[in-house]
């Protein structure tokens, strides 16, 4: 399936995401499993952004470049600008595509424990750009975005699960599965194995056109 989509990780590197060590550490370690898993069917490997530092890594092939992109980049700080982040890698993604249409699949995976500062502005660019590609006819898997929640901040979790009633809510007027949400309260420990299966699920229901069900179980 990940030969079909070319994948982002969006990493939330906010003081109130990833405050310690330990979380920051679980993550790196996430992205650089999934990393050999993904670049094993796709040769471009990954591209990795973070919220707050404005470093750019593209075609990351192997687990190390992961960990050493980590070890390099400045320790969490800073706020949680993920409707920002996600309008500027949506908007430039969609203008691409207006020149050329056969540009490969996009499938964002964000990693999150903070509440996003701008939430508003997420849902609206989110739905926006979504409306773009339907008007312009692309196809069911021409984007996709999941929500990983790692640790276990209350008030992050609450927001995701509004994304994902606030994204339920207009599924049903596009028909195409988009966005996956999976809060922590779903997942006790998030393995690299179970973050790839859910990932890989959401690929698999866009490109064959079905929608899951939206209970934070995929």
């Amino acid at each position: 399936m990940f030969r079909h989509v070319h994948t982002l990780f969006l990493v939330d590197d906010s003081g109130m995401a990833l405050a310690g060590s330990s979380r920051w550490v679980h993550v790196r370690s996430l992205l650089s499993h999934m990393t050999q898993t993904i670049a094993q069917h796709d040769p471009r490997g990954v591209d990795l952004l973070f919220l707050n530092n404005h470093s750019v890594h593209s075609g990351i092939q192997h687990g190390e470049w992961i960990q050493a992109v980590f070890d390099n980049v400045a320790p969490p700080t800073g706020g949680t600008p993920t409707g920002r982040t996600m309008h500027e890698i949506l908007d430039a993604y969609t203008s691409t595509l207006r020149y050329d249409s056969t540009f490969k699949a996009l499938n964002i995976v964000v990693f999150t424990d903070g509440k996003a500062n701008d939430f508003d502005v997420l849902k609206h660019t989110i739905r926006h750009h979504i409306q773009i590609l339907n008007r312009r006819g692309h196809l069911g898997h021409q984007l996709g975005i999941e929500f990983i929640q790692v640790g276990d901040d209350e008030i992050a979790t609450a927001q995701l699960d509004l994304s994902e009633e606030y994204i339920d809510s207009h599924r049903g007027s596009t028909q195409k599965d988009v966005v996956g949400v999976t809060p922590s309260r779903c997942i006790k420990h998030m393995s690299a194995k179970l973050a790839t299966q859910i990932v890989l699920g959401g690929i698999d229901a866009r490109v064959h056109g079905y929608i899951r069900i939206a209970d934070g179980n995929h």
